[in-house]
């Protein structure tokens, strides 16, 4: 995943978000299309369940106004561990379980 997207490389492009729970963590990294290389912004975000024992659910909020996104259109979002396919917004939904999904590695797909 990492050698696949640019706002990997760099810590200098980290955005913690919003969870209502505090056992999920979730950022956002993101790279401008000028320093990628491609001409494409690239953007990745990652959801993660701390809690090693127990499932949990929370929303996850994200400004996408101030990361350049249309706040009236879905997010197209590609799960790099999963290969699912969602539509994020503002306010996102995430479950997580130690057994199960831990995690979401999510790149922003364009259409």
């Amino acid at each position: 995943i990492r050698a696949e997207h640019p706002a990997c490389r760099s810590y200098h492009n980290l955005h913690i978000l919003e969870s209502d729970d505090e056992n999920i963590v979730a950022f956002l990294r993101q790279t401008p299309a000028e320093l990628t290389g491609t001409g494409k912004a690239d953007t990745v975000i990652v959801a993660v369940n701390l809690d090693g024992h127990d499932a949990h659910q929370s929303i996850v909020h994200i400004d996408l106004k101030e990361f350049g996104f249309d706040p009236d259109k879905p997010l197209k979002v590609h799960d790099e561990l999963t290969g699912h396919d969602f539509e994020w917004g503002a306010d996102n939904f995430v479950s997580l379980a130690p057994w199960a999904d831990v995690a979401h590695v999510l790149t922003v797909v364009e259409d």
